[in-house]
C-alpha cells in the first residue's frame, strides 16, 4: 500500500512539472512601433526603409545597395522585438535629440519611434552619432538580414524620406553678392 502511494506521488509530481513551463513573462516594452530608414552616401550605403510594430509585422523597402531590391513583408520573433526595445531603452531613447546631422558626406538615417502615445522623429548622419547610438544604428541597419522576407507587388509607404535619396537641387537662382565697399 505504501508503494502505491509513493508511485501516485511521483506521477503527480511528474505531471505538475510538465505543466509548469519555465517561460519568461512577457516584457513590458516601451516602444510600440519603429520606422527606420537609411539613405545613400558617397560609397555603398544601403538605401532601405523598414517598419516594425508590436504585432511583430514587418514591412521592408530595399533600394540601391540593399540586401534585397523592392518591397517585402514578413514578421519578426517576439525575442527580436524585445531585444530591439531593450537596446533602445538601454540607450534612453526618450532623451535623444531630434537631429544628429552636422556632416553631409556620411550615411544618412532616419527613425520614427512611437512610444506611450507619442511620436519621436530623428534625422541623423552616422558619423555625428555618439558611439553607443552609432552601434545601435548599424545594428538596426542589419536587421533585414535576419528576417525572412516575402516579396510583395504592393508598393509600401513609409513615414521616412531619406531612403528615397536627397532631392536634386535644380534651377535654383544663384545668389549674387555685391562686392565689398571700397574706401
Amino acid at each position: 500500500m505504501k508503494m502505491k502511494w509513493w508511485v501516485m506521488f511521483c506521477l503527480c509530481i511528474g505531471l505538475f512539472s510538465c505543466l509548469y513551463r519555465n517561460e519568461k513573462p512577457p516584457r513590458n516594452n516601451q516602444i510600440d512601433k519603429i520606422v527606420f530608414a537609411t539613405g545613400e552616401c558617397k560609397g555603398t550605403c544601403a538605401m532601405q526603409a523598414f517598419e516594425i510594430d508590436s504585432s511583430l509585422s514587418y514591412k521592408y523597402f530595399g533600394g540601391r545597395h540593399a540586401i534585397k531590391l523592392g518591397y517585402y513583408t514578413g514578421s519578426i520573433t517576439r525575442d527580436l522585438w524585445d531585444s530591439i526595445n531593450a537596446k533602445f531603452e538601454k540607450e534612453n531613447f526618450i532623451k535623444w535629440d531630434s537631429s544628429y546631422k552636422e556632416s553631409f558626406d556620411t550615411w544618412p538615417g532616419e527613425m520614427v519611434l512611437y512610444h506611450s502615445a507619442k511620436r519621436k522623429h530623428i534625422l541623423l548622419m552616422d558619423s555625428d552619432l555618439p558611439d553607443s547610438l552609432r552601434k545601435l544604428f548599424y545594428w538596426m541597419a542589419e536587421i533585414p538580414k535576419r528576417i525572412v522576407l516575402i516579396q510583395t507587388k504592393d508598393s509600401l509607404q513609409f513615414e521616412t524620406w531619406v531612403q528615397n535619396g536627397f532631392p536634386r537641387i535644380q534651377n535654383l537662382p544663384i545668389n549674387k553678392f555685391n562686392p565689398p565697399f571700397r574706401n
